[in-house]
């Protein structure tokens, strides 16, 4: 595995020049992602010092991660991948199913998914020759890094004025940070997804309830709250698996090596890029002035300057440009709820 950008860099030039999945063509790609670059990006900013692409607190200091010199550094670097075809030319374009397509004919070296058997179409078992991607270091951050999750999410949630009943739904609410609670949020009820059966050895486990296993994950999102969404609640590695078998063993193989793969790489390496605040309503009318367009504005420039349709030369104009759609108020706003929060610890 690489330990820094340096050696990342050599090991994607392998992939592409060494035909490693053995077809006789040069059809590999080094590095992809299927959602643009939403889990690579997550993967390789902290190699530039960064947890964040946006809101992030340094010793107490707030900044905007995407307008620092260490994202600079970030996009130099991911602009030289692309540049010479190390970095999927299709990575901002391409549909789900394109790089499915590609995950799944074995033609990706390093790719970005929740767990690798998702992209690859293998089953969890079968998966565990691919190892889980380490964080690396660079010229800029020696140590290893990866951003931290501080294990509660405040998630979305709201009482309007039409509810009858606003301490049954605050009870509601207390109730998804129960461990019972947690665990009907990302499983749903019984007989939904899952059903209870009894195993060879007599213990009483989740069984999926789908026919098709490798859509386990598809299925989920169709009954669990917290699909594609960030809900009130706890955060549970350990939570009693749904199993594709009955007789498979719990937490499956994968999860074992999965968690492994986490305590080793990740757990000793992370921190968390900014700590839960609660704010105002005055200054969460000031973010909402300003939030959208400037991450909005950052995604765009992000491409433009990875794949070359924009300089790194024009640098200052891009974080002008950020000042002047109020960035530093932005900040600002984060930096006095941070304050506050500090105070309190």
């Amino acid at each position: 595995m690489p330990k820094n950008t340096d050696e990342l860099y050599k090991l994607l030039k392998r992939f592409k020049e060494e035909d490693p999945n053995g077809n006789g063509k040069q059809d590999d790609i080094p590095l992809s992602d299927g959602n643009k670059l939403a889990i690579i990006r997550t993967w390789l900013l902290p190699a530039f010092g960064m947890k964040s692409l946006g809101i992030e607190e340094v010793n107490g200091k707030v900044r905007y991660a995407a307008a620092s010199a260490n994202y600079k550094e970030y996009l130099t670097y991911m602009n030289k991948l692309y540049s010479e075809g190390l970095l999927d030319p299709e990575v901002f374009s391409q549909s789900e199913e394109k790089y499915q397509g590609n995950t799944q004919t074995d033609k990706v070296g390093l790719f970005g998914a929740y767990a690798s058997y998702m992209a690859t179409g293998k089953m969890p078992e079968d998966s565990l020759s691919d190892p889980m991607f380490s964080p690396v270091t660079s010229s800029i951050q020696n140590t290893p890094l990866a951003p931290g999750h501080p294990r509660v999410t405040t998630g979305t949630f709201a009482i309007t004025n039409k509810c009858k009943s606003p301490e049954a739904a605050m009870r509601w609410a207390d109730y998804l940070y129960t461990e019972e609670g947690q665990d009907l949020m990302t499983k749903g009820p019984e007989g939904a997804f899952w059903k209870y059966e009894t195993n060879d050895s007599g213990e009483k486990v989740r069984v999926y309830t789908g026919e098709n296993k490798q859509k386990m994950e598809e299925d989920r999102g169709k009954i669990a709250m917290d699909y594609g969404l960030v809900v009130p609640g706890l955060e549970d590695d350990y939570a009693q698996s749904v199993l594709a078998n009955v007789n498979d063993p719990d937490p499956s193989v994968w999860t074992e090596f999965r968690m492994k793969e986490i305590n080793e790489k990740i757990m000793p390496n992370t921190e968390v890029p900014f700590p839960i605040v609660y704010m105002t309503k005055d200054e969460a009318d000031q973010i909402a002035i300003n939030a959208t367009d400037i991450r909005t504005y950052v995604e765009q420039m992000e491409a433009k300057f990875i794949t070359g349709v924009e300089s790194l030369a024009k640098w200052d104009e891009y974080v002008s440009t950020l000042k002047s759609m109020g960035l530093n108020d932005f900040v600002s706003t984060y930096q006095n709820a941070y304050d506050r929060w500090a105070k309190t610890e």
